[in-house]
């Protein structure tokens, strides 16, 4: 038996054993059938150059990812020590984002997100999945507040994780209502329960949220307070809670299934600096009555 023999659906699992580079060299351009299988693999694959020398990475992007861009619907860059400057080296070579029409999901790591690639994420119009890793984006802040409200402006995009490190720590809020977004989680910022409700009245359609929170701040007091139905799994992080916040937090969601309470210590000074047991039942079963999960 000679490898042109073997069937479709065998070498499309050998390739999910090969990294994207090794593909690429032994396998692209041998012949028409073999492009085609290798073009099917994008399709349903992520493009993944997070352990790729800088070498082998202006290689690919010179040779090969110009010819590719119609394929490619997952892909994920990195600049941390071990893939130093992708984002550049993917610019130089006269690249964009907005160049890979089918792009789907789209991950960067430790990327220092530049000026001249901020305008190209609204043009990600087929965009679903957005991850956002110690990245930093040391714009002024009106330029920071357009990403974020190109972000939320994108009309197929349900993921976001976001973890950007701001300009001086600037808190950045949306000012454009998401009418896709379901699952989001926000790191490196913390959010006081003003700055919370405000994101979840620019995300109408969220489910499943992931925050740093707040709640050193005196008795909450929101003028606009919303109800929130579509939440369904909440996971709150901070240094500590104080019951007044939680329930302040909590009665704004009837309908949440999952809450995940992350607290790195509890507030000595509070009138009920310890929940027990007992507490945190009344607080569930008063505020929180289809909740399946509680960690």
């Amino acid at each position: 038996m000679i490898l042109e023999d073997l069937p479709n659906e065998l070498f499309i699992e050998i390739f999910r054993c090969l990294s994207t580079l090794d593909l690429l060299r032994s396998v692209y351009n041998l012949n028409f059938r073999f492009n085609q299988l290798l073009f099917a693999h994008f399709l349903t694959s992520t493009i993944d150059f997070r352990s790729i020398a800088l070498r082998d990475f202006r290689l690919v992007c010179r040779e090969y990812l110009p010819l590719l861009a119609n394929q490619i619907i997952s892909l994920r860059l990195s600049n941390d020590d071990r893939t130093p400057q992708q984002m550049e080296v993917f610019l130089e070579h006269g690249l964009t984002l907005h160049q890979l029409p089918n792009l789907q999901s789209l991950s960067l790591y430790a990327i220092n997100l530049q000026e001249a690639m901020l305008p190209t994420i609204s043009q990600l119009r087929s965009l679903n999945r957005l991850t956002l890793a110690d990245c930093s984006l040391s714009c002024n802040q009106n330029i920071s507040q357009n990403f974020i409200d190109a972000i939320w402006s994108l009309p197929t995009l349900t993921y976001s994780y976001l973890n950007i490190n701001f300009k001086e720590n600037t808190v950045i809020l949306p000012t454009v209502r998401s009418v896709s977004l379901k699952c989001l989680s926000i790191w490196s910022i913390t959010y006081d329960q003003i700055q919370f409700n405000t994101i979840c009245r620019h995300t109408p359609c969220l489910e499943q949220c992931s925050i740093l929170f707040n709640m050193d701040s005196p008795d909450p007091v929101d003028p606009f307070q919303h109800e929130f139905p579509s939440m369904t799994r909440f996971s709150l992080h901070s240094s500590h809670i104080e019951e007044n916040h939680l329930n302040y937090v909590l009665q704004t969601m009837l309908n949440l299934r999952q809450l995940i309470v992350d607290i790195d210590s509890l507030d000595s000074h509070s009138s009920s600096p310890i929940f027990n047991g007992y507490q945190w039942e009344t607080i569930l079963r008063r505020y929180l009555p289809h909740l399946q999960v509680f960690r």
